[in-house]
């Protein structure tokens, strides 16, 4: 083997793209990733529930993340994230393009609709938040980064699977149970599948009450080079300001024209 080929390959001489996982880091990741999402500290318990890991391998990330400085113990014995996994956690959100692109879009349209607005992707069955800009107002709802809704009840999820190939898209609800997250939430693929299908049609997805009740939420894909839909932006509105403040339709064009722009910038073109 001559050099050139063994420094792509492993030390042993494997291909990099077959070698297996390493799963101490995997669950590493898992761990840090729950702790962030809780968006406060927790216990090994919680950890341990959130995680699905068991206690021991639990207590042993925490131990190699607390001693690395990614996380800190609390007064109460818990864990949180430390200011060197918080810099982390900007460093990685500047590297990316999308979120880079869509930030002073989205700002924008935040001032604008002066409600919450969110940047989401799918990841398997669930729509992820990458990028929010709260309200301010004392009633509002808010997507935190890194928190999950699952992609068939949420605005996000529906204008992402609806720019999908519709095989796709359907795969992807197959996934899971589907459950009902409200007594609104739209559970059958028959009645996602038209809400879909309406989404295509008109440009838009449109929920109100299926994530949680007294929220409603209208959102818009956001295309990439191909046409499909590589994430989505949506506005958040407390059920209350719709007949205060004019309903959907004062934030619409707006949002279309967000996602448009957002579009744009990272390479979909009117002809694609």
């Amino acid at each position: 083997m001559s050099k050139a080929t063994a420094s792509k390959a492993g030390s042993n001489g494997t291909e990099p793209d077959k070698r297996l996982p390493i799963a101490s880091l995997i669950k590493s990741l898992r761990v840090l990733e729950q702790l962030a999402m809780a968006g406060d500290s927790c216990s090994v318990a919680d950890l341990i529930e959130r995680s699905g890991l068991g206690r021991t391998t639990v207590q042993r990330v925490l131990r190699t993340l607390h001693a690395e400085d990614y996380v800190e113990r609390t007064a109460r014995g818990e864990y949180a994230i430390a200011p060197r996994g918080y810099v982390l956690g900007v460093m990685l959100s500047k590297s990316n393009h999308l979120a880079v692109a869509a930030a002073p879009v989205l700002r924008e349209l935040q001032e604008k609709s002066d409600e919450a607005v969110h940047l989401g992707v799918l990841d398997g069955a669930d729509t992820v938040s990458i990028l929010h800009f709260g309200s301010g107002r004392m009633l509002s709802f808010t997507f935190p980064v890194g928190a999950r809704i699952p992609a068939y009840a949420s605005t996000l999820g529906r204008a992402i699977l609806a720019y999908m190939p519709r095989e796709a898209a359907l795969e992807l609800l197959k996934q899971g149970d589907r459950g009902a997250l409200t007594k609104a939430t739209l559970t059958s693929i028959k009645d996602i599948s038209a809400e879909l299908d309406l989404t295509r049609e008109r440009g838009y997805s449109l929920a109100s009450g299926e994530v949680e009740l007294g929220v409603a939420a209208v959102a818009a894909p956001v295309l990439g080079p191909n046409g499909e839909a590589i994430a989505a932006i949506n506005v958040v509105v407390p059920t209350v300001h719709l007949d205060d403040r004019g309903g959907f339709d004062r934030v619409i064009p707006d949002l279309l024209e967000a996602a448009r722009e957002i579009s744009r910038r990272v390479g979909w073109t009117d002809s694609a």
